[in-house]
């Protein structure tokens, strides 16, 4: 049997406490997976763009399954992206506004949005992991192609 894929969680299983890798010999491994054939495939809960972050070099030529699966992007190609219909947005947050939700995160396509009220130390945990971030009011966030909410712990 053929290997035709391989695929990696980010956090805790390809990067290491310190959210990194050794750079020089995965590139040396992927050049192999390239040759053979082979599809590397990034699977993670983080946003696309904090993924394709670690990949600089190579992202081009790797499929990025984001957001816990929300989004697909082959390449530089968007493959797949799960959309919550805008009434569904809009009833839940009113439904979150009385809990005062000043972590939630919003999770679009190009970017995320969080509350104009989130307080910094919270945004700074959080732009890790969608370093395309936007604030804004929580109604204006609601008209966004929205795919999944987060909620900082």
């Amino acid at each position: 049997m053929k290997i035709k894929m391989i695929a990696v969680d980010m956090d805790g299983t390809f990067l290491n406490d310190q959210k990194t890798y050794n750079v020089k010999r995965f590139y040396n491994l992927f050049s192999k997976l390239q040759e053979k054939e082979i599809r590397f495939v990034v699977a993670s809960g983080n946003q696309y763009f904090q993924l394709r972050s670690f990949f600089p070099d190579i992202y081009q030529y790797i499929t990025f399954v984001s957001e816990n699966g929300a989004n697909i992007v082959m390449g530089d190609e968007s493959f797949y992206h799960a959309k919550i219909e805008s009434e569904t947005i809009l009833a839940t947050l009113i439904l979150l506004e009385s809990l005062d939700p000043v972590n939630l995160v919003l999770c679009g396509q190009n970017s995320a949005y969080v509350s104009k009220n989130m307080p910094a130390e919270n945004f700074k945990k959080v732009s890790f992991y969608y370093p395309q971030i936007k604030k804004s009011t929580i109604y204006s966030r609601s008209n966004k192609k929205t795919m999944i909410f987060s909620n900082l712990h």
